[in-house]
C-alpha cells in the first residue's frame, strides 16, 4: 500500500530480488518507476518487521523452524544409528517401498502412513514431516544424501 501511495511501479517477474529491482527499477528510471523510494521506505520497513516479530516471538514462545520443543540427536551418534532411527520413525523395514532424495529432502514411499512417527523422526534430526497418501517427505536440509545412503545401506 505504501509502494501504491507513493507511484512506487517496479515490476517483478519471479522473485522480486536484486535483478529484477536493476532490471525494472533502475534501469527503467526515476521518472518511470520512482525507484528511489525503495531503499527509503523499506530499510524502516525492514526494523519494524524484524523488532516486532522478534518481540512477538520472544515473549509470546512461539515456535518457528528450528524452535521446536524437540531433542535432536546427537551429532556424535554413529550414522547407522541415525539411519537405524530414521526407518524406525518411517515404520520400519517392511513398511518401505521406495527411498529417494532431493536437494533437502528425503522421499520415501510407504505402504502404511499411519506407521509413520513424525515426533520420532525429528528427534532424529528431521526439520520437518510432510505425508501425503503414501508419500512422505521428511525435511532434513543438504545432508539428505548422505542420509538417503545411509538408509539404503541398511536396507540391502
Amino acid at each position: 500500500m505504501v509502494a501504491h501511495i507513493l507511484h512506487i511501479t517496479i515490476g517483478q517477474t519471479f522473485s522480486g530480488g536484486l535483478i529484477d529491482f536493476l532490471l525494472f527499477g533502475v534501469l527503467q528510471g526515476e521518472a518511470k518507476t520512482n525507484w528511489m523510494y525503495v531503499p527509503i521506505v523499506g530499510i524502516p520497513w525492514f526494523f519494524l518487521y524484524y523488532f516486532t516479530f522478534r518481540y512477538l516471538i520472544n515473549r509470546f514462545g512461539w515456535l518457528t523452524p528450528g524452535r521446536e520443543n524437540v531433542t535432536q540427536v546427537e551429532s556424535g551418534q554413529p550414522q547407522s544409528e541415525r539411519a537405524a532411527a530414521v526407518i524406525a520413525g518411517l515404520g520400519g523395514k517392511e513398511n518401505l517401498e521406495e527411498v529417494d532424495c532431493c536437494a533437502t529432502r528425503l522421499r520415501v514411499t510407504v505402504k502404511e502412513s499411519s506407521k509413520v512417527d513424525e515426533a520420532a523422526l525429528k528427534v532424529a534430526g528431521a526439520r520437518g514431516v510432510i505425508i501425503r497418501g503414501n508419500g512422505v517427505q521428511v525435511i532434513y536440509g543438504p545432508h539428505v544424501t548422505i542420509i538417503k545412503n545411509e538408509v539404503e545401506e541398511i536396507l540391502s
